[in-house]
């Protein structure tokens, strides 16, 4: 009886070892990468002035700058189990590294000074991002705080106009954000007399920078539930 406990027991030991082993077992050595990502600039075309300032309005123009943050995404590889314990299977886990950049459009801070003695409204305003010379689709949830925009005499406000993807921009290019027939002068009965264009042109470039990365490989105990969740593959 006694040398059947202690048979129990070693076994008992020994499993405990190998699902120790299992669960946090690493990889002499882990796997290096290559990360590519493109990181945008915006800078003011020559002779271009971010500040405008025409028939009593001003308009100032600031680009959101782009930035980059080290992310990673998780990859799963089920592994042949010696032993189950408590319905848990060996997965290998990789936590592979990426580079999310953002923001993912042409991004615009737009400050509206108004040095007229009437209310100024931004309503009628045609807003067009060119790329490369040639006009591109907006989405007009990306402007229309800008055309629902009024302000006061002698007052300011601020506002964001959202241009095209940057996925869909090329690694070098002039962008140009246009808004035109803004009025600037009304008669008696409020009809506009005087509409005014402003124009900013912008050089886009685009930095490929690489990244040398270490992923990060590790065998987990997982219960199928667990590895569905988390979309292990499981064969």
């Amino acid at each position: 009886m006694k040398v059947r406990l202690i048979v129990i027991g070693l076994a008992s030991i020994a499993l405990a070892i190998l699902v120790g082993c299992a669960t946090t077992q690493k990889p002499k050595e882990s796997p290096s990468i290559k990360v590519m990502y493109g990181v945008p600039t915006l800078t003011p075309a020559e002779n271009t002035s971010q500040d405008l300032e025409k028939h009593g309005i001003r308009i100032s123009l600031l680009p959101y700058t782009f930035s980059a943050t080290r992310k990673f995404r998780r990859q799963y590889k089920r592994l042949p189990t010696l032993f189950v314990v408590n319905d848990q299977y060996s997965f290998e886990r990789k936590e592979v590294p990426y580079y999310e950049v953002t923001p993912e459009q042409v991004k615009f801070k737009v400050k509206v000074y108004n040095n007229l003695g009437h209310v100024l409204r931004l309503a009628g305003t045609v807003i067009s991002f060119q790329v490369a010379g040639k006009m591109v689709a907006l989405d007009k949830s990306g402007y229309e705080d800008f055309l629902n925009g009024i302000i006061l005499p002698r007052q300011e406000m601020e506002y964001e106009i959202v241009g095209p993807s940057i996925n869909s921009l090329p690694d070098s290019c002039t962008i140009a954000l246009l808004l035109y027939d803004i009025v600037t002068k009304t008669d008696a009965a409020g009809n506009p007399t005087e509409r005014t264009n402003f124009e900013w042109y912008y050089s886009y470039s685009k930095e490929i920078v690489t990244e040398l990365e270490t992923v990060n490989v590790q065998k987990v105990m997982m219960t199928p539930a667990e590895a569905r969740k988390a979309g292990a593959w499981e064969e």
